[in-house]
């Protein structure tokens, strides 16, 4: 090796492009390299440990070289795989250890997750390990899964670091209580408020989310809610006066009364008019109700609407679009009665300031009724897309409730003629400039595809409104790629897919072979003391 005469640097740049078992092995080849590689590996690999084995063999591999291998750990993840046999004790206790070693040694962990395995130990040693943990000052992604109160407590109050995000999921509590236990979002994580940019928060059937004010958020832009949910809209702006995309997941709240609805919308009205809203968000996804309860008086620039059912009215789709007069939107349908319905349909192409350019609309298909008036669902869409002036418009049909099996060949969705149809949308609208129709419902193939558009410019119709601001979700780590997906509300299968249309030819539905995207991280779950 000395003989080579190479710089450190130029063979760590080898190990960088190594695959794991490449780079075991040529650490292993002289001191240097095994003392500047193990750091290497640490700065550049998220390490996961499933196992009590992996737990042993990593903190093994850190004690070989304490100094730099100490301070070059990044990111950990603790994710127990399966049920493990035994007493967690063990692991619990050396986990103890290692994380006040990591504290005292000014570690620079960055990234820290937890699910809920590593904290089903007696109350003691669950109590230490959060303690533990929050020593750690150099934290700034923490994602704790299934963390109990015992073990959260010490980590809302007493944590050092200061995140910049945080994805949180909170069990149901026990014994079960015989009412909804609130989650404060605006004192969950009081000590990090001056610094987090964005939270995940997903709670139980026995949790309900709720905004008692009094603390300023001044940086958080995303928030993403999975759980009871009634919004306060007064509360979120003072809390979060930075706000930029809101996500809601609560599919209970369409079992409110049309009372409860009017009374709610209307006081969160009061409150904007009165005090004022946000200038503006850039992205906002849940349900129509959910949107419809927040009454917002700003513009969101893109809006994704899911779960949509005959219970959206056309008034309540009117009332949400004059709301917030989305430039791109996208809505899910469980109903094609909507379609059907002229005044839903004009609630939808209504005019407004500033116009709708991009539309997407996915179909799901739950029942035999559904499908057999597809064929008129579609008539009524281009009807609709003719008096937009849209510059991209998405289709997207999937069969949901039932196999293909079980219709006839000769049923609309199985001899739908996508080119035709996505030549329609075009020859109806000029302003039109990208089209995509998509179909998972067929019998002879799983996947079909048709593209209309200018080739050259497409890329700029399907991505038009990343927001430079935006703040990325705490499980999002991939970089950007060469053209974003469509739609996050999308399936993740179909990525790629509208990842690569840009570039490609008008005719992708012979030619194209998906690719698979590009992984930004390399995990490491290995046994670690072979290195």
């Amino acid at each position: 090796m000395d003989g080579w005469k190479l710089h450190i640097d130029i063979l760590l740049d080898v190990l960088s492009v190594a695959e794991l078992k490449t780079m075991s092995q040529m650490v292993k080849t002289c001191r240097t390299l095994h003392r500047e590689g193990g750091k290497a590996l640490l700065r550049s690999t998220d390490v996961e440990l499933h196992t009590r084995l992996q737990i042993m063999s990593f903190l093994l591999f850190m004690h070989a070289d304490t100094p730099g291998r100490f301070s070059s750990l990044r990111a950990l993840r603790l994710q127990p795989r399966g049920s493990l046999p035994g007493p967690m004790e063990w692991d619990g206790t050396l986990l103890v250890g290692f994380f006040l070693e990591l504290a005292g040694r000014c570690s620079g962990l960055k990234s820290l997750l937890i699910e809920g395995g590593y904290t089903h130990t007696d109350e003691w040693l669950s109590e230490e390990l959060a303690r533990a943990v929050s020593k750690l000052r150099s934290l700034t992604d923490l994602t704790l899964s299934l963390i109990h109160d015992i073990f959260w407590n010490p980590l809302r109050t007493a944590m050092l670091s200061h995140l910049l995000r945080a994805d949180l999921t909170i069990p149901a509590p026990v014994p079960m209580p015989p009412t909804q236990v609130a989650i404060d979002l605006t004192h969950i994580l009081e000590g990090s408020r001056d610094t987090l940019e964005c939270i995940t928060l997903m709670g139980s059937s026995r949790h309900k989310i709720v905004t008692r004010g009094g603390l300023v958020y001044p940086r958080l832009k995303t928030l993403d809610l999975h759980g009871a949910w009634i919004p306060t809209t007064a509360d979120y702006i003072t809390s979060f006066p930075a706000l930029k995309s809101l996500m809601v997941s609560d599919y209970r709240i369409s079992r409110l009364s049309d009372e409860v609805y009017a009374s709610v919308r209307g006081e969160n009205k009061r409150y904007q008019r009165a005090r004022g809203s946000w200038p503006y968000m850039h992205c906002f996804l849940g349900n129509t109700q959910h949107l419809y309860l927040l009454g917002l008086s700003c513009h969101v620039h893109q809006v994704y609407l899911n779960n949509i059912t005959e219970d959206v009215s056309a008034a309540m789709l009117r009332a949400v679009l004059d709301d917030v007069r989305p430039v791109d939107l996208e809505l899910t349908s469980y109903a094609n009665s909507n379609f059907l319905n002229s005044q839903w349909m004009e609630a939808l192409c209504a005019p407004r300031s500033p116009r709708m350019t991009v539309l997407k609309i996915k179909i799901m298909l739950l029942s035999l009724t559904e499908e057999d008036s597809l064929e008129h669902a579609m008539v009524a869409i281009r009807a609709a897309v003719a008096s937009l002036s849209l510059l991209g418009l998405r289709l997207y049909i999937e069969r949901a409730g039932f196999t293909a099996e079980t219709k006839g060949p000769g049923m609309y969705a199985n001899i739908m003629d996508l080119e035709a149809i996505a030549q329609g949308f075009k020859d109806a609208s000029p302003s039109l400039r990208s089209v995509l129709v998509e179909l998972d419902c067929r019998s002879d193939r799983p996947y079909s595809m048709a593209w209309r558009g200018l080739a050259m410019t497409a890329a700029d119709y399907w991505v038009p409104t990343e927001d430079p601001d935006r703040v990325p979700l705490a499980h999002e780590h991939d970089p950007p790629q060469p053209l974003a997906s469509i739609s996050p509300a999308m399936p993740n299968p179909l990525s790629p897919l509208v990842m690569a249309l840009g570039p490609l030819s008008a005719d992708l539905s012979r030619n194209y072979k998906p690719r698979p995207p590009v992984a930004s991280h390399r995990y490491c779950s290995c046994d670690m003391s072979r290195y």
